[in-house]
C-alpha cells in the first residue's frame, strides 16, 4: 500500500462497480428529468421521424453521416414517439463511455488511472451533457473510447487479427456517425504508423487502416461534397474568418480555452465575447471556483505532458492542436460538443498526474475541490429545463402563448413541434392551429383578431420576417416587444401581431 494515499481503496474490485453505478444514476436522472428540445435536435427528430430510405437520403443533402439518424429512427420505431426514445441511443452510448473509459486506461497506463478516469467520466457535466443530447455528438465518443482500445490491443496482441477486425468496425462506424471522426481517425492512423516505423508493432497490422479507410471513401466523399458545396464544417465566408483573426484575434484563444473548459469543469457560461472575462470573476463566486479546479488540473495535465515519453508528447500535440486546426478554419463551429475525442484524451492525462501525486494533502484538496465542481455543474445540468450550451426553451415559449391566446386568436403551427409538447404538456386552447403556409392572402385570416407564432431567433430570421411581412400586408400590427425564451442567448421568440392597432400593448 506504500506509493499512494488510495491504493488500499481502489485496488478493490467493488470500486469501478461503485463508480459506474455512481454515473448511471446521474444519467438516468437527467434522462428521467425532461428537458426542453432545442433546434437541432427537433431537426434530429424529425429526421428519424421520416421513413428511413427518406432519413437517410436528407442525412445525405446534410451535413451528417446517416449512422447515428438510423439508429435513432429503430428507437423510435420500437419504443414510441417520445423523448426516453428520443435520448435512449445518446444514454446507452454514455454509459458505455463510462466502462469503455476504464478499460482504456487500464490498458494505456494502468488500474489506478483507470478508477480515477472512469471517476471523473462519471460526475463529469460534459459527459452528462453529451448522454442526453439528440444529436450525434454523444455516439462517437463511444467508438472513440472502444475503438482506441481496440487498436491498443492490435497492436500488442501475438495473434492480432481479432482485435484489428474489432477495431476497423467501431472506426468505420465513428466515420459514418460524424465527419469530425476523421481527425481522431487521423491521429490512430499516424500513431499506428509511428509504432510501425519503431518497431514496436508488426507491419502488417496497417492493412487494418487501410481497409477502414477504403470501406470509409463514401463518408470521405460526401464530406469533400459538403466541403466544397454546403456548409460542412469549414466553409465559413473567408472574410467572416479574415474579421476574426485580424481585427479580433483575441477570439481565437478565448475560444480554445472555452473548448478545454468545457472538458474539464463544464459549460458553465455562454461564450459570450462582448463581455471581459473579468466581469464573471467580479459577478460569480461559482465561476472564481471552477475557474481554481480549471487552473490546477490545466497544470497537473500540463506537468504530465512535460515529464511523459517522446512518443505520448507527439499524440498529445496532434490531439490538443485539433480544436486550434477547427477554429482556423471555421469558427462557428467551435462547440465542446465536437471535440469528444479530445475530452477523452484529457481526462485520461489528468487521471494519470493524479495517481502519480505524492503529496497526499495536496491530492486530497485537489480531488475534494475538482469533484465539488464537477457535481456542482452536473447538478446544474440535471434541473435546467434547456440545453446547458444553447438554451433553447421552446417548450416555454409554446406553454406562454397557449396561457396567453385567446378565443379568436390563430397559432402559427410550422411543423409536428406543437403537436408533441401539446401532448406533453396537456394544456388545451381555445385558439386555432393554422399552418403558416396559409397566411398567404386574406381569405382564412379575417376571423382571426391576433396572430402568435414562434420562431428561431437567429436561423430562421428570413422566414420571421417573411411572416411579419405577409402579416402586415393583410392588415395586422405587430406588438411592440417580444418575449423571448432561451435565457442568456434567446433563440426562440414569441410574436404577436392583431388586427386592431390599439391593442398592440407589450406581450
Amino acid at each position: 500500500m506504500a506509493g499512494h494515499p488510495f491504493i488500499f481503496v481502489v485496488e478493490k474490485q467493488t470500486m469501478f462497480l461503485i463508480l459506474f453505478f455512481i454515473g448511471v444514476v446521474l444519467r438516468l436522472w437527467m434522462l428521467l428529468r425532461g428537458h426542453a428540445f432545442w433546434g437541432d435536435e427537433w431537426a434530429s427528430i424529425l429526421i428519424a421521424k421520416a421513413p428511413l430510405k427518406a432519413g437517410i437520403f436528407y442525412c445525405i443533402q446534410d451535413v451528417h453521416p446517416p449512422l447515428y439518424f438510423v439508429l435513432l429512427h429503430e428507437s423510435i420505431r420500437f419504443f414510441g414517439f417520445n423523448e426516453i426514445a428520443f435520448r435512449l441511443p445518446s444514454w446507452i452510448a454514455g454509459v458505455g463511455v463510462i466502462v469503455g473509459v476504464y478499460f482504456l486506461a487500464k490498458e494505456y497506463y494502468e488500474k489506478r488511472t483507470a478508477l480515477f478516469a472512469a471517476f471523473f467520466v462519471s460526475i463529469s457535466p460534459y459527459f452528462i451533457h453529451l448522454t442526453n443530447e439528440i444529436r450525434n455528438h454523444g455516439l462517437p465518443v463511444l467508438f472513440y473510447t472502444w475503438g482506441t482500445y481496440f487498436f491498443l490491443r492490435m497492436t500488442r496482441a501475438a495473434r492480432p487479427a481479432k482485435w484489428g477486425i474489432v477495431y476497423g468496425l467501431t472506426a468505420a462506424a465513428a466515420i459514418y456517425t460524424t465527419h469530425f471522426s476523421w481527425f481522431w481517425f487521423g491521429v490512430i492512423a499516424g500513431a499506428h504508423a509511428w509504432m510501425v516505423w519503431v518497431k514496436q508493432t508488426p507491419k502488417k497490422t496497417l492493412w487494418f487502416q487501410g481497409v477502414v479507410f477504403v470501406v470509409c471513401v463514401p463518408a470521405l466523399l460526401l464530406c469533400l461534397y459538403h466541403f466544397y458545396n454546403t456548409c460542412f464544417p469549414f466553409n465559413e465566408s473567408i472574410s467572416c474568418r479574415d474579421e476574426m483573426l485580424f481585427s479580433r484575434p483575441w477570439i481565437l484563444p478565448r475560444k480554445i480555452l472555452c473548448i478545454y473548459w468545457s472538458s474539464l469543469v463544464g459549460p458553465f457560461f455562454d461564450i459570450n465575447f462582448n463581455k471581459d472575462v473579468l466581469h464573471y470573476f467580479k459577478t460569480s463566486w461559482s465561476f472564481c471556483f471552477s475557474a481554481l479546479c480549471f487552473a490546477i488540473a490545466g497544470g497537473l495535465i500540463a506537468w504530465r505532458f512535460f515529464k511523459s515519453e517522446l512518443k505520448e508528447k507527439f499524440i498529445a500535440i496532434a490531439i490538443l492542436s485539433f480544436p486550434v486546426i477547427v477554429v482556423i478554419l471555421d469558427h462557428s463551429r467551435l462547440k465542446s460538443r465536437y471535440f469528444g475525442f479530445v475530452a477523452i484524451f484529457i481526462i485520461l492525462w489528468l487521471a494519470k498526474s493524479v495517481t502519480t501525486l505524492k503529496n497526499r494533502a495536496f491530492l486530497l484538496l485537489f480531488l475534494s475541490l475538482f469533484s465539488v465542481a464537477l457535481f456542482r455543474e452536473s447538478l446544474r445540468a440535471i434541473y435546467l429545463p434547456a440545453d446547458i450550451e444553447s438554451k433553447d426553451d421552446f417548450e416555454g415559449g409554446f406553454r406562454y402563448v397557449l396561457e396567453h391566446a385567446g378565443e379568436n386568436d390563430a397559432i402559427a403551427k410550422p411543423n409536428s413541434i406543437m403537436d408533441y409538447y401539446q401532448k406533453k404538456l396537456n394544456l388545451s386552447t381555445k385558439a386555432t392551429f393554422v399552418d403558416m403556409r396559409d397566411f398567404n392572402g386574406r381569405h382564412g385570416t379575417q376571423k382571426f383578431s391576433r396572430v402568435w407564432f414562434i420562431a428561431m431567433n437567429l436561423v430562421q430570421t428570413e422566414a420571421i420576417n417573411d411572416l411579419d411581412e405577409r402579416l402586415i400586408r393583410l392588415g395586422f400590427y405587430q406588438a411592440k416587444n417580444h418575449v423571448f425564451f432561451g435565457s442568456q442567448s434567446p433563440d426562440y421568440v414569441v410574436k404577436m401581431f392583431s388586427v386592431r392597432q390599439d391593442d398592440i400593448v407589450d406581450i
